[in-house]
């Protein structure tokens, strides 16, 4: 009989759930150190024309990797029951996808360096192309790791990989190697991840063996790799827009100013992401504690993700000048610019759970055949004023799109839209209210003039003090932070739920 790995919600392994859940906050909160450091680094070793190149090639390859994985890994971790031949039917299909996709990169690179005037890009893109091999004999490592909840080796591999391909990237900073630092940095990453994930997930695959059970996880894959698709032209049309508009000077401004942003976003948004998703998945029948889970998750995502965004935008200068030095000050303007789409975005990961767990994944794909060109448009539109006419658009267009797409998200699924709201406004008030107050305090007091240590103790004492003092005003509120403090993430998962969720080969 094939070997079976079940979806069963249990108790046997809670206090392990927990531990594992820990570890990858714990991971997410080290890697935006090691990238705050390596960014600090490398922003003052490299020109801003370094990072320029890579992101017009990065804004390619990101689309081809979308299809590496095509959404196979969501599959296995989604999928109640899945048995050892199908993850190496999925695993092969990964594999020969990314070389396919290797070849089909490497032809792209003349034609990249022609639509942008720049002759590095050729070499850039096929060095870039072979990290595609990488991937795809990683993608169903991690995921039956995901699926089996073992977060705690999943954050060892992250730090790890993320630390090797930084160093590295800073040796080669230091002796001049230019946007090959960048390259190499992300090459060993790669390598080690894919080393590490095979070494600790314990699995192997079998012979490839393209049975026709596999054909529902295909197509769930295939419509969920229909919507990735779709977002990424959006995520990543602002840089292929001001690459070829403003050139790669404006580009590398952007795309730090981007990163900068959304970096300690990511580290809040994945590791809910990563738990959410199984967690969901294994509560498929219990519309009670699926309710539990979800509206607790989002609201801990809110409660941190929308705060500190909104807390960057008072700081944007400040921020940034720390961060990346004096040469990049005009980044600020976009920075802000972005502040709220990002505020918005970090809810992103709402929807998509929701569905994903579901396996409604063609509710994601109409909503981004609607959204995407509408978004596309506004972005072309805002071109004609720079980059922070790009960054503008994509906020205007970015808060009201989320919204629709957690609306529609909700319908035939344990939570409605109303108790979304009902839970997530009091955060939004306060953070948003927060921060326009801190504003106008600036602007009449003066404080702009004072010393950079002076503005951002002020700033952030005015900030977060305004900021508890009105969530604390709302009952919904202070319930929200009392779990938040008194329980931690991880009890608002499991703990309060009764259970862990979890995935064992039988």
């Amino acid at each position: 009989m094939a070997s079976i790995i079940k979806n069963n919600p249990s108790n046997d392994l809670k206090g392990d759930s927990i531990r594992g859940g820990f570890y990858t906050f714990v991971s997410q909160g080290t890697k935006f150190l090691v990238n705050i450091a390596s960014t600090m680094i490398l922003a003052r070793l490299l020109l801003p024309s370094d990072f320029g190149l890579i992101a017009m090639v990065t804004s390619f390859t990101g689309f081809f990797a979308l299809l590496t994985d095509a959404s196979l890994s969501i599959a296995t971790i989604q999928r109640p029951d899945i048995t050892h031949s199908q993850i190496s039917a999925l695993f092969w299909i990964n594999v020969l996808l990314s070389i396919i996709l290797t070849i089909a990169m490497c032809a792209l690179g003349p034609l990249i360096a022609w639509l942008y005037g720049q002759t590095q890009l050729v070499g850039i893109t096929v060095a870039l192309s072979f990290t595609f091999i990488m991937t795809g004999l990683t993608i169903q490592h991690q995921a039956l790791l995901q699926r089996n909840m073992r977060f705690k080796i999943l954050a060892g591999i992250d730090i790890i990989s993320l630390i090797c391909g930084n160093a590295f990237a800073i040796v080669l900073a230091q002796y001049d190697c230019g946007y090959w630092s960048l390259l190499g940095g992300t090459f060993v990453t790669t390598i080690v991840n894919c080393s590490l994930a095979w070494a600790y997930s314990g699995w192997r695959p079998g012979p490839p063996n393209f049975q026709e059970s596999i054909r529902p996880m295909l197509c769930f894959g295939g419509t969920l790799t229909g919507f990735n698709i779709l977002t990424y032209l959006v995520r990543n049309s602002d840089n292929v827009i001001i690459g070829y508009t403003n050139g790669d000077l404006a580009l590398g401004i952007y795309s730090k100013a981007y990163n900068l942003l959304m970096m300690p976003v990511r580290q809040f948004a994945t590791p809910v992401g990563n738990v959410l998703l199984p967690t969901l998945s294994a509560l498929q029948n219990d519309p009670v504690r699926f309710q539990n889970v979800y509206l607790k998750a989002i609201g801990m995502l809110a409660l941190v993700g929308m705060s500190l965004v909104a807390y960057l935008f008072v700081v944007a200068n400040e921020a940034v000048l720390i961060v990346l030095g004096p040469n990049w000050m005009s980044a600020a303007d976009v920075f802000r610019w972005l502040a709220p789409a990002a505020w918005i975005g970090v809810l992103n990961v709402a929807p998509m759970c929701l569905c994903n767990s579901l396996g409604k994944a063609k509710i994601p794909l109409v909503w981004a055949a609607v959204a995407t060109p509408l978004q596309i448009i506004a972005m072309l539109l805002g071109s004609l004023w720079g980059a922070t006419g790009v960054a503008a658009a994509l906020s205007i267009t970015t808060c009201p799109l989320i919204l629709i797409f957690i609306a529609i998200a909700c319908i035939g699924s344990p939570v409605s839209f109303k108790q979304v709201v009902a839970w997530l406004a009091p955060i939004c008030i306060a953070s948003s209210g927060s921060s326009c107050l801190v504003l106008i305090l600036i602007w009449f007091s003066g404080l702009s003039n004072a010393t950079i240590l002076v503005r951002i103790f002020l700033y952030s004492a005015a900030y977060w003090l305004l900021y508890f003092l009105i969530l604390s005003a709302f009952r919904q509120g202070r319930v929200q932070i009392h779990s938040f403090i008194h329980d931690g993430v991880l009890t608002l998962l499991y703990k309060k739920n009764g259970f862990a969720a979890s995935r064992r080969t039988l």
